[in-house]
This record gives structure tokens, C-alpha cells and sequence, in this order.
């Protein structure tokens, strides 16, 4: 990106790179800030606020690297993907949580990210299998059954 952009971004191809640079994406506190539904999509260097969730996937493969979310409802949510990684990023001041990795997500890598001062849980991990958790700095983690519904934009 090259300049700060308001509103929703959707990727739908294969293998598409993200890199916003710097700059920021804003919202009116619905939706997701990026919603990656491809698989090998890669998002990073974003400034994201004022959504439901900043960064969405469900697919396989993506990579959140480096970005900075606040001020969302949820940071990062790594909804059924598989092999996806979360890295880098500052997910702190949400409403309710920072990172959520759920609905049956597996194989996936959630490292070396920031998840403080959130209105609930910094990291959660809700009926998934086989994720890799470590090196991230949260407030809370929580490991649950039932916190993770569908996402409000996919109901």
C-alpha cells in the first residue's frame, strides 16, 4: 500500500501478498480489516483498527507477520485454517481478545507476537489440535471449548 486506506480488504487469489507498508487500515468496528480466503496469502506491516477482527483466515497456508492491531474487537482470528502462521505482531488494546485461533484450526504457528491488554484474553486456543504456541508475550492465555462462534461476516 501506499497511502492509509478506509475499509474492508478482501483477498481471494492464491498466493497474494499484502504488505501495507506502514500504513493503516480503519474501520467502523464491523467486518474484518483483512480477509484473506485464499490459500498462501500473506499480510504484513499493517497498522489495523476499528473492526470486528483486523485479520481473518480460514485458509491454509497464510502468514500474519509483523503487523499492529488495535482497538478491534479481536486482534487476529485463525478460524479452521491449517498451516497458517501468526508472527510478529502487536495484537494489544482489543475489546476482547488479541490472537484466537479456533474452530478445529491445526498445524498452525502462533509465535513471537504480543498480545497485552486486551478486554479478555490475550491468546486463545478454543477446539483446536496440533498449533505451536510459543515465545509470545500475552496478559492471559486460555485454552477453552467454547468462546470461538462463527465470525459476524459469515453467519
Amino acid at each position: 500500500m501506499t497511502a492509509d486506506y478506509s475499509g474492508s480488504i478482501a483477498i481471494v487469489r492464491q498466493g497474494v501478498t499484502l504488505n501495507c507498508a506502514g500504513h493503516t487500515i480503519s474501520g467502523d468496528g464491523t467486518g474484518a480489516g483483512v480477509g484473506a480466503f485464499a490459500d498462501g496469502v500473506t499480510v504484513t506491516n499493517c497498522n489495523i483498527h476499528g473492526f470486528y477482527t483486523g485479520i481473518l483466515t480460514s485458509q491454509h497456508g497464510t502468514r500474519i507477520l509483523g503487523n499492529v492491531l488495535t482497538q478491534n474487537v479481536e486482534g487476529i482470528r485463525v478460524a479452521a485454517a491449517t498451516g497458517a502462521t501468526a508472527s510478529g505482531n502487536s495484537a494489544n488494546n482489543n475489546a476482547e481478545r488479541g490472537i484466537i485461533v479456533c474452530l478445529g484450526a491445526s498445524g498452525n504457528t502462533v509465535s513471537g507476537n504480543a498480545a497485552n491488554n486486551n478486554g479478555g484474553v490475550g491468546i486463545v486456543l478454543d477446539t483446536v489440535s496440533a498449533n505451536y504456541v510459543n515465545n509470545n508475550a500475552a496478559t492471559t492465555m486460555q485454552m477453552a471449548a467454547s468462546s470461538c462462534t462463527p465470525h459476524p461476516t459469515t453467519n
